[in-house]
């Protein structure tokens, strides 16, 4: 999963829908399936109930690819894989929009919180 989904499951943030990229095939098949395609800044995406289906990641000034973040940026919560917090902190100050900086500002006082908590715990 990309996106919010780490800022939800961390507690960091809620979430409002579901980001996940997916290879070319399933994008093709759940395409197939009828699931609308939306257009999301300047890729399109397709979405259902709060799942949105992406088949690249690369936004504005980030690029990556799929093989990337499953090799270099998966962290698993719960046996769920998501992209790693430190990467999407990369990906929102690529994209630099007001929600994003919004979620920078978050991410850091999480991170702060958690070296407080190691700090104090020795």
């Amino acid at each position: 999963m990309f996106g919010s989904g780490i800022l939800a499951v961390l507690g960091i943030r809620p979430a409002h829908d579901i980001d996940i990229v997916v290879n070319d095939k399933l994008y093709i098949e759940l395409a197939q399936r009828g699931w609308e395609t939306v257009k999301v800044g300047s890729v399109y995406a397709l979405k259902h109930d709060v799942f949105d289906i992406h088949s690249t990641w690369s936004f504005s000034n980030y690029e990556t690819s799929i093989e990337k973040l499953q090799s270099e940026h998966r962290v698993y919560i719960e046996d769920i894989p998501f992209v790693s917090l430190e990467e999407v902190a990369r990906w929102k100050g690529a994209l630099g929009r007001p929600k994003d900086l919004r979620d920078l500002e978050l991410i850091r006082k999480y991170q702060e919180s958690l070296s407080m908590e190691r700090t104090t715990s020795y």
